[in-house]
């Protein structure tokens, strides 16, 4: 069940004020300059359910809110009645609209206080959920763990874990995630120098890593949160995305409590105006980055790749395809001058932006590059986890893919005035030679580096941590019959830990997706069992009470589909429950009229 933490005490009384529609008195400057809006002016990629943000450079209080005077209109839905949040910085405004944006349309935003915050953007197409399967399909990713379709736990459940400790290792535990996939389960674990696990659970999980002195996160990907826990493995807290599905690769927890998480967003394109031979209505997809305030669990901020990239920044895709993933954002990070630093796979690209504006500060790598090379030959490729280091270098792992490089760790230091990339330290392995996704690289506190090899080809080492002169102190060999683990790190941590090992036995996880999500009147709820089950469908509210429950029904393998009235139910958001012999999936859905 997700973790949520109640808003201020403040922001719960604004918002109820505003709701009940009184009348809030003003002067002529009681709302400030626009400092940021979300979707950006002139945005052409709002989705059908954007939340509108709107930072002023003021704070600003809710007693002094012209709130009447801000309107929302779409060229075709008309008006839209708003509920208003302020969040706890005093100059951020959320707007939620309770009926959904029209494809194409052009939805105006207005502030009679102030015209020259006025601004307008566009809505997509967004691709429904059965496209959204299609795109996935094609693009070769139902295989890859990210839609669960069936975990076995087997005899010999757990990985076979192998070390060769060579040399005296940085201080702290091996933290690492198993992803599953169609015929082995996903474990997150922690393990110690010698290949004991210390803590498991058996989650198709990704990005586990120490946050602070008593703080872990991992994703899970049966619930597509990520989730916070203290010392003692307790889930205290989740973050997800405002209004979207969550992205499995990364989150990043901010000095302010707050955390950037990501997802990917969908919709139709016509290419056919960027490239010759383009296909007028394609499938294209790009990312999205989220600041998601730590109490109300709102997006202050918000950055769409659609806005900010070009489809043709992307020169390994061919362009004329009809399904195409544009960016594929898989790490980002706080900068030391608290903008953001945005690791785009499918672009070569780090892409560094401002926090406040969203602006593009510069770009490192790929087709927009704007720093000369001084002593290597070729730019990182399909690159992931970058981040800066303490010294103001930045590092990350390079997957060298197009390159005919071998994979490598790589450190770049970089003279944002010359404009010039410098690489001052890079890692090879001699018998990694591809490594066509995944992976990351650590700077640990005593010098050495630990690097996680990704999904390398071949009978090769998962994790390897090196000295400074490049020697290998210590390396991990995961045979798990599938990825071997989607990043590594070593954090100090207590060794004193109950290991939690589980009975044997198989376990179905059943994927789930509902349409239209929002919905008025009705909702398609589909589902696949990769074996029969007994399968009972249960519609929550917020608060947690059963409102309907369908009768339990039993399934044979293969895809259902099962029609659910929620006609009768006011607009907000619900949580859909499918039971399938005791293995629970949950989504969230809206309804909205």
């Amino acid at each position: 069940m997700k973790i949520k933490k109640s808003s201020l005490i403040w922001s719960i009384i604004a918002t109820l004020v505003l709701l009940a529609g009184k009348n809030i008195s003003a002067s002529n400057n009681c709302i400030s300059d626009l400092e940021y809006s979300s979707p950006r002016n002139n945005s052409t990629s709002a989705g059908y359910n954007s939340t509108i943000i709107l930072r002023y450079k003021d704070v600003i209080s809710a007693d002094k809110i012209c709130l009447k005077n801000i309107t929302v209109v779409g060229s075709v839905s008309g008006e839209h009645s708003c509920s208003f949040e302020l969040i706890r910085d005093g100059r951020t405004l959320v707007l939620r609209h309770s009926i959904p944006f029209v494809a194409k349309e052009q939805v105006t935003v207005s502030d009679g206080n102030n015209p020259q915050n006025d601004f307008s953007f566009s809505v997509r197409h967004e691709l429904t959920a059965a496209q959204i399967v299609e795109f996935k399909r094609e693009n070769g990713e139902l295989d890859e763990g990210n839609v669960n379709s069936k975990s076995v736990v087997l005899p010999d459940f757990f990985p076979e874990l192998t070390v060769d400790l060579i040399d005296s290792t940085a201080e702290g535990n091996i933290f690492l995630t198993g992803p599953g996939g169609m015929n082995y389960p996903g474990f997150v674990y922690l393990i110690d120098n010698s290949g004991d696990v210390l803590w498991v659970d058996e989650v198709n999980a990704y990005d586990f890593k120490r946050v602070s002195k008593d703080r872990m996160s991992y994703f899970d990907d049966y619930e597509w949160f990520f989730y916070l826990m203290d010392n003692s493995f307790t889930k205290i807290d989740s973050f997800e995305c405002d209004n979207l599905d969550t992205d499995f690769h990364h989150i990043e927890y901010l000095e302010n409590g707050n955390a950037l998480v990501g997802s990917f967003v969908y919709q139709t394109f016509d290419m056919s105006q960027w490239v010759t031979g383009g296909n007028p209505a394609a499938y294209l997809r790009s990312s999205i980055i989220q600041e998601i305030d730590s109490l109300s669990k709102s997006a202050v901020f918000s950055w769409n790749g659609f806005d900010y990239y070009d489809p043709t920044d992307n020169v390994h895709n061919s362009l004329t395809d009809f399904i195409i993933s544009i960016t594929h954002i898989n790490s980002f990070t706080e900068d030391y001058d608290g903008n953001i630093l945005i690791s785009a796979k499918k672009l070569d690209e780090v892409t560094k932006i401002d926090r406040v504006t969203g602006d593009i500060i510069w770009r490192l790598g790929g087709k927009n590059n704007e720093f000369t090379l001084l002593n290597d030959s070729v730019f990182f490729c399909h690159q992931h986890d970058v981040n800066r280091l303490p010294n103001g270098n930045l590092i990350m792992y390079d997957n060298s893919n197009y390159t005919g490089v071998q994979p490598r760790a790589i450190e770049y230091k970089l003279d944002t005035v010359l404009m010039t990339a410098e690489v001052v330290w890079e890692q090879t392995h001699n018998l990694v030679y591809d490594a066509p996704n995944m992976g990351n690289v650590q700077r640990l506190p005593n010098g050495n580096s630990l690097i996680c090899w990704g999904n390398a080809s071949g009978s090769v080492p998962s994790v390897v941590e090196y000295d400074s002169l490049g020697n290998k102190l210590f390396e991990l060999f995961i045979d798990s019959g599938g990825s071997p683990s989607y990043r590594a790190y070593r954090f100090e941590w207590p060794d004193t830990l109950t290991t939690n090992f589980f009975k044997k036995g198989t376990v179905v996880k059943p994927l789930l997706d509902t349409y239209p999500n929002p919905a008025s009147t009705d909702v398609n709820v589909v589902f696949s069992l990769v074996d029969g089950a007994d399968v009972e469908i249960v519609l929550l509210n917020i608060e947690g009470v059963v409102l309907e429950s369908l009768m339990t029904t039993r399934y044979t393998s293969g895809f259902h589909q099962v029609q659910l009235d929620v006609s009768e139910y006011a607009t907000g958001s619900y949580f859909l429950i499918l039971n399938a012999d005791g293995i629970k999936r949950t989504r969230k859905i809206i309804i909205s009229r």
